[in-house]
């Protein structure tokens, strides 16, 4: 697998990620802990900076 479809696929997750962070009920609940969404973001974040 190249390094290029890796980022993709990680830009997508992010996205992914991000759009089920606001339709996600447990989080208007709060009984998800919110902090999960971020250490994943930072994660994608962290693995794109490596790629680059």
């Amino acid at each position: 697998m190249n390094a290029i479809y890796k980022i993709y696929k990680l830009r997508l997750w992010k996205k992914w990620v991000m759009n089920n962070r606001k339709h996600d009920l447990a989080y208007h609940r709060n009984l998800y802990d919110n902090n999960t969404y971020e250490n994943e973001l930072q994660r994608a974040d962290r693995i794109l900076a490596v790629l680059k």
